[in-house]
């Protein structure tokens, strides 16, 4: 196989190329990124979710996405109960919306150290009928109020993904009574 070898000299790149601060050529713009304005979605991913801790059963909190010095960091209370985490409100740049959607969890034995590994199940309803797919990323898009799968989103390249950071939880444990 022969390869061909192109000679330019500099000038005729740099008359190519044009001026720093402007387009290549003539008659062509330049492109803006559309990852600044586009959609958000909030993240709920199975490996960071085991990490903090939330699929403990009897375990209810909060979780936060978003940067530490970030304001307004959308936030999410849930529970999780028998292999089903409940998210039953999402506060997002300021506004709360009750959306109460119970995600259900699979748990998968592996065979390791650490047993079994969850995946979620996406909720999302088409034609009638729940979606079922099992994945490791559900989104909330931002002005949805229910989490999907990659597939049930569609294609869209302008998202930006905000990924779970934190998450505080508390395990409800039956007490013992002292007599």
């Amino acid at each position: 196989m022969t390869t061909k070898r192109f000679k330019r000299d500099l000038s005729q790149l740099l008359s190519d190329i044009g001026p720093i601060d402007g387009p290549s050529r003539p008659g062509v713009a330049l492109r803006q990124t559309r990852a600044a304005v586009g959609e958000a979605a909030l993240v709920l991913d199975v490996r960071r979710l085991q990490l903090l801790g939330v699929f403990q059963d009897g375990s209810m909190g909060q979780l936060v996405w978003g940067t530490a010095g970030q304001i307004d960091r959308p936030t999410a209370l849930y529970s999780y109960t028998a292999e089903t985490l409940t998210i039953h409100e999402v506060v997002r740049g300021g506004s709360l919306d009750k959306i109460d959607v119970s995600l259900d969890v699979d748990l998968l034995s592996v065979f390791s150290r650490s047993g079994s590994r969850p995946w979620l199940t996406c909720p999302n309803r088409k034609d009638g009928e729940a979606c079922g797919r099992r994945a490791a990323r559900l989104l909330l898009v931002d002005g949805e109020t229910e989490f999907k799968c990659r597939v049930c989103i569609g294609r869209r390249r302008s998202l930006r993904l905000r990924l779970l950071t934190n998450a505080t939880s508390h395990t409800l444990a039956a007490r013992p009574r002292h007599r």
